[in-house]
């Protein structure tokens, strides 16, 4: 029972900490990334309008590096603790799914793309390709995710043209702009 508690509440603090680092590097990469593309003084509207397939694609790519990331992070802690304790493996195992859950827990969006990242990379990490797991799912997630969130732009892209509505945006951030 006393082995359960600990990985319990072990796992609340790594899930803590990795949310607080994943979040000041989210906050530092975009910035770092906006500034190196040369976004400085655009709005996040200015952005998804004007480029939007660089948006998603970074998106994409943070989320599936920190579900990929988290897979590793808890396959590593169970498999340190199972080791080390002597527990029944199959029992912590399933567990680390339900460890896995929490990754969307306060996430706004690329659920999908984090959920899936993380338990399929726990997945082949337990059952299949031990360390290359996590590789091999952050690779699938990220082609499958890219094609989906790209070709959702050009649909949206598409509607937006024909009722004129891209249009009246651009002009309204031009407005914007050349106010500042």
């Amino acid at each position: 029972m006393w082995d359960l508690i600990i990985y319990v509440f072990s796992a609340c603090v790594i899930a803590f900490v990795f949310k607080f680092v994943v979040g000041l590097f989210s906050m530092l990469s975009g910035v770092a990334v906006m500034a190196l593309l040369g976004f400085k003084g655009k709005t996040l509207k200015w952005l998804l309008v004007r480029h939007p397939r660089a948006f998603f694609s970074y998106g994409v790519f943070f989320h599936t590096t920190v579900g990929a990331l988290y897979s590793v992070v808890i396959a590593l802690f169970t498999s340190y603790y199972v080791w080390r304790t002597g527990v029944n493996h199959v029992f912590y195992i399933v567990l680390s799914f339900f460890w896995g859950l929490t990754l969307i827990s306060g996430a706004q969006s690329y659920v999908g793309t984090l959920l899936s990242s993380c338990l399929l990379g726990l997945g082949l990490f337990y059952f299949v390709f031990w360390f290359w797991g996590p590789l091999i799912s952050w690779a699938l997630v990220l082609a499958g995710s890219l094609l989906f969130y790209l070709g959702r732009i050009n649909i949206i892209q598409h509607q937006m043209l024909s009722s004129g509505e891209y249009d009246q945006i651009v002009a309204e951030l031009e407005r914007d702009s050349t106010r500042e």
